[in-house]
């Protein structure tokens, strides 16, 4: 992808039960109700002493993630203050989007880590990220909830008791703690409208010259196959008379 830029179900019940054990919940929190609004006594009883990017940098199934927000410079962003909400996609995330990529658009995984798509690459990772909060999954109610991603545009969340999903794509794991947020483990990786669209434009750019290109082909081919059909002319007989061939005497005193 020279100037650019949901999917399939992934199985990290097993591979993630190990490295997310001592954070995550297998089922997310029921919804809040009075009785559970008290927070801990001491945060630092339940959170780690890691921010995202360091929590995220432990666990094998990031590498790709941690990978890209390097690439798009924003590590020290999401390592700050905070709080941040994470929807985090992992390894085989990023390798069902290199399918979709490759299988579509004729793209690759590589071309949005590429420095010239850094714009992009930013565009779709602070997709994930919901600034202000750090919203654990005691936190969402049943039903619809839409908030703001730090990318400037609205992310629904939908719950219905234990099943929840951000924009229609699953999460798998839930709550993994960090000192300036959480993390929540999606099964494929979110993209935003705006990148849909180019992607969608970038698409039609390639097909329409094919598209000329396929017709032109297809007319010259018929031009060179068409045979042009045989002929055959009689010819003409023609009886000739004396008096045809000797020219008649002039009628003399008209001129």
């Amino acid at each position: 992808m020279a100037d650019l830029f949901s999917w399939k179900s992934i199985a990290i019940a097993g591979a993630m039960s190990l490295s997310l054990a001592p954070f995550a919940h297998a089922t997310p929190e029921p919804p809040a109700t009075l009785a559970q609004t008290t927070p801990p006594a001491s945060p630092s009883d339940v959170l780690p002493a890691a921010d995202i990017v360091t929590v995220a940098s432990s666990i094998d199934d990031f590498s790709t993630l941690v990978q890209a927000i390097e690439t798009a410079g924003l590590a020290d962003a999401l390592s700050g203050e905070g709080p941040f909400t994470v929807f985090a996609p992992t390894n085989e995330a990023f390798a069902n989007l290199d399918d979709l990529l490759g299988d579509r658009y004729g793209l690759a995984l590589a071309d949005l880590l590429e420095p010239e798509n850094r714009d992009l690459l930013t565009e779709v990772l602070t997709y994930h990220v919901v600034p202000g909060a750090a919203v654990t999954s005691g936190d969402i109610p049943n039903g619809v909830t839409v908030v703001d991603s730090l990318a400037d545009e609205p992310l629904q969340i939908n719950r219905e008791d234990n099943d929840i999903n951000v924009e229609n794509v699953a999460v798998t794991a839930f709550d993994v703690p960090a000192t300036n947020g959480v993390i929540h483990v999606v099964e494929d990786v979110l993209l935003p409208p705006d990148v849909v669209a180019a992607l969608e434009d970038s698409l039609t750019a390639v097909e329409a010259p094919m598209a000329e290109t396929d017709t032109a082909t297809e007319t010259e081919t018929t031009t060179e196959t068409t045979e042009p059909e045989a002929t055959t002319t009689e010819p003409e007989t023609t009886t000739t008379t004396e008096s045809e061939t000797t020219p008649a005497e002039p009628i003399r005193g008209l001129w």
